[in-house]
């Protein structure tokens, strides 16, 4: 559960419930002691909260009766240039958030190996699923060492159709953006993670990593829904 706030409009709103766990932020809600509207910011996407009135845990959406509505807010880091420079970094923050939020598998665009041979260092406790564009241009000997913990899939052998103005449409918030949207579709169509998992995708410009997002996976494009934007260039 991450940190959230619960705002009562009315002003005799009372009882501030604390709790605090060794994993976790601290969660802090005000109760209300009428039926008025409880506004809620919360600081992690997706994660469950309890409602301040009834105590029943929920997602962070309208929670019945008692309308509580949820901020939810972010941080996404901007790098001044795109590029490899950023890979390790993009994968550092990758992990870290799929941590927060539970997500046990990372989808990575690797052409030549080298961003999965950096992912095997940094995201060792993960499901890591690379996606190359053909297997001869991955290095056998990266390839064979990524297989012994990861799976390795190519594009080409997929078979997928990205529609060229979905390209269009992902491009204009870079090419990691797109990239990263494209392996994600690739492995749900190879069969590696099921539509509708929440997975982190990571894309780059050309070479390396700079891009990371959270991502609710789909079978097509039209469909995908990016949740959060981890990190990309400025």
């Amino acid at each position: 559960m991450g940190h959230f706030e619960v705002f009562s409009s009315d002003p005799r709103a009372c009882a501030v419930n604390r709790l605090l766990t060794a994993s976790r932020l601290l969660d802090r809600c005000i109760q209300s002691t009428t039926d008025t509207h409880v506004f809620a910011t919360c600081l992690a996407l997706a994660e469950p909260i309890q409602c301040a009135k009834c105590g029943v845990v929920q997602r962070p959406v309208l929670l019945g009766h008692h309308q509580m509505e949820v901020y939810m807010q972010r941080t996404t880091e901007y790098f001044e240039e795109r590029g490899q420079a950023n890979t390790e970094r993009t994968l550092e923050l990758a992990r870290q958030r799929a941590r927060e939020a539970g997500i046990g598998t990372i989808v990575l665009a690797s052409t030549r190996g080298y961003t999965a041979g950096k992912a095997l260092e940094a995201c060792t406790d993960f499901d890591l699923i690379a996606v190359g564009i053909e297997r001869d241009r991955f290095p056998a000997e990266q390839a064979d060492r990524f297989q012994r913990t990861g799976k390795l899939i190519f594009s080409r052998e997929v078979g997928y159709e990205y529609p060229p103005e979905m390209q269009r449409a992902f491009r204009r918030f870079g090419q990691g953006t797109k990239v990263a949207v494209e392996v994600v579709v690739c492995a749900v169509q190879a069969g590696l993670v099921k539509v509708g998992e929440r997975v982190i995708g990571v894309g780059g410009s050309s070479r390396g990593a700079d891009t990371a997002l959270v991502i609710g996976a789909s079978w097509d494009f039209s469909d995908i829904h990016i949740s959060e934007i981890i990190c990309k260039p400025a």
